[in-house]
């Protein structure tokens, strides 16, 4: 899976995509100062949910913050891989149920 640089959040541009049925978005948070108000410090959150729809009907499963460095961007990959793999565990919606969702979240 393609993973964008540290410099692409950096920008504020966040990034989503898919992984079997599992769908996540990566979203650096607005500059922050530390607990003493000095430095910047900046997160990246990471939100996993499960698809097919997209991020805009999304019913977000977890949720998790990271420092947006290096390690941080390695750790929230690494984080979404495993609930990746928790929800790809799961056996996928029937056409019906999936349609009946559909409408359910489009009426939010």
């Amino acid at each position: 899976m393609f993973k964008p640089n540290l410099q692409h959040f950096q920008y504020g541009n966040r990034w989503g995509a898919e992984i079997g049925n599992a769908r996540f978005m990566l979203t650096p948070d607005a500059e922050k100062k530390d607990q003493e108000g000095k430095e910047p410090v900046r997160q990246l959150t990471a939100q996993v949910w499960r698809g097919p729809f997209g991020y805009e009907l999304a019913e977000i499963r977890n949720t998790c913050r990271f420092p947006l460095d290096q390690d941080g961007i390695e750790s929230a990959f690494a984080w979404v891989e495993a609930e990746a793999e928790a929800i790809n565990r799961e056996p996928p919606l029937p056409y019906e149920e999936m349609v009946a969702e559909f409408r359910r979240l489009k009426q939010r």
